[in-house]
């Protein structure tokens, strides 16, 4: 077949020969099983089988690994060892207590130790050595229980983490109190100490403003009843007003209390108040809980006032404008800051001038950013609508307009590095640079041959600080002016 040379990609067809016929596989014969008695019959016609001297022999093991070698030696007795009869040494001079915590104010209180100056109990069980009683007095008695570290030192460990809060407790190991090895207590050994009364560790509010009846989130470091607390917290600003407990459909309609009610490990710690009348507007308030806050867990009450400040909400107005941090520059955001929380569903109506290409608005709390491809050396007026709101339900009453003067862009300058092929087709030869802000690009051309191109690799890849000089044979050497 005749093909011409520029026809392309070319097929063609013709009759292939017939394959191989298939196979069929090889038939099986049909079989019928022997009986036993056939069986045995064709079986029956074998020699016998002779025995030779060795075939028969008693089954081998290989011997077991040794056991690994073991330090020491094992003595086996038992514990509580046996009573020999024999008396303890005693030890000369009268029992005392070397050491006892806590002491004093603690801000908690994980257990209570006494250490004595010789064994007190025989080493057996925990149950065993307390089962005839303890020679140390806690007032008041939390639950819990009593146990012996070793032989001279008794441990109280209370139900759960720690001792009840807002607790002065009174330890005594009377006098008279005897040793397993001899020896008494010559007088009482006493010391008290005590746990803190109700303290706030996390608070809500924290930042921002606040509509003028705030829920009021109190968490405290231990069990305290909200009925008594509420009575001792007041919003102090111009007036002094009192609180009231939240009611649950309150907490449940205010996304931030719900989220910090329920993430709360320990719901018996928690508050949620609010005022009782509304505060006023634009205020700094300070939110006090009175000394003498009671606990749950103890009959210590609070000594100083404790409490945080928040602010409410004011006139809703603009306070600030801002584009960029060190200038105004082409494409940066145009950004105005309100002094409330803006509402976005009241955007429409945001109007720039001279128009700004693919202008977006959006909030970002208390900013409203405007964003898109603004123009060097332009000043854009960003208008915000009267209708505009807070999220208080606030309007800016008027319109306001703010100016932004956009300056000039950061020089720039981009080139194509590596090997760039010039096309063959424009005459004469290019080369495409593209500069922003640049007024003149100074130019270097040199004329090289193979033989150059490692050395021009090399050069492209190494950083240098002062001029080099390209390779080859440098032709032409002139300053671009930019327009």
């Amino acid at each position: 077949m005749d093909v011409a040379p520029d026809a392309g990609l070319v097929f063609e067809l013709a009759e292939a020969e017939p394959s191989e016929p298939r196979q069929d596989s090889v038939r099986v014969a049909e079989t019928e099983p022997l009986s036993s008695r056939e069986a045995e019959s064709l079986l029956s016609r074998l020699p016998a089988l002779q025995l030779a001297e060795d075939d028969e022999k008693e089954f081998s093991i290989r011997p077991q690994s040794p056991p690994p070698p073991r330090a020491g030696k094992t003595e086996r007795a038992s514990f509580p060892p046996k009573e020999d009869g024999e008396a303890a040494p005693e030890v000369s001079g009268p029992l005392a207590v070397v050491r006892f915590s806590p002491e004093g104010e603690v801000p908690i209180a994980p257990h209570v130790s006494v250490t004595f100056d010789r064994p007190m109990v025989a080493i057996t069980s925990h149950d065993d050595a307390v089962a005839k009683g303890v020679p140390v007095r806690i007032e008041p008695t939390p639950p819990g229980r009593f146990r012996w570290l070793g032989a001279r030192t008794l441990l109280f460990e209370p139900e759960g983490a720690r001792l009840p809060m807002a607790t002065r407790f009174r330890v005594t190991i009377p006098a008279g109190t005897s040793s397993a090895s001899g020896g008494t207590l010559a007088r009482d050994v006493v010391f008290d100490f005590t746990t803190p009364a109700p303290t706030l560790v996390r608070h809500h509010p924290q930042e921002g403003v606040q509509p003028l009846e705030p829920l009021v989130f109190l968490q405290f470091d231990q069990k305290v009843d909200p009925a008594a607390v509420a009575p001792r917290v007041s919003f102090v600003s111009r007036l002094r007003l009192g609180a009231r407990l939240a009611t649950p459909e309150e907490i449940e309609a205010d996304p931030t209390v719900r989220r910090l009610v329920a993430e709360t490990e320990h719901p018996d710690r928690v508050v949620v108040l609010r005022p009782v009348e509304p505060l006023p507007r634009g205020a700094s308030v300070r939110v006090e809980i009175a000394a003498g806050t009671p606990s749950l867990e103890g009959p210590g009450v609070t000594k100083e006032v404790q409490g945080f400040s928040l602010q409410t909400y004011g006139r809703f107005q603009v306070t600030e404008h801002r584009c960029g941090w060190n200038g105004c520059r082409p494409g940066d955001a145009l950004r105005v800051l309100l002094s409330n929380p803006i509402d976005a569903t009241s955007l429409a109506g945001v109007r720039v001038s001279p128009e700004i290409p693919q202008m977006k608005v959006r909030v970002e709390h208390q900013w409203l950013v405007v964003e898109g491809e603004t123009r060097g050396r332009t000043r854009h007026a960003v208008t915000l609508p009267a209708a505009l709101r807070d999220v208080f339900g606030q309007t800016l009453e008027e319109e306001v307009t703010v100016t932004f003067d956009v300056g000039d862009a950061e020089p720039s300058f981009h080139a194509r590095g590596g090997v760039v092929i010039a096309d063959p087709s424009k005459s004469p030869p290019s080369y495409t640079i593209s500069t922003v802000n640049v007024p003149s690009i100074d130019v270097e051309v040199y004329a090289v041959t193979p033989a150059d191109f490692s050395r021009f690799v090399a050069l492209t890849r190494e950083t240098h600080r002062a001029p080099v000089t390209p390779p080859g044979r440098r032709v032409k050497k002139e300053t671009v002016a930019v327009d």
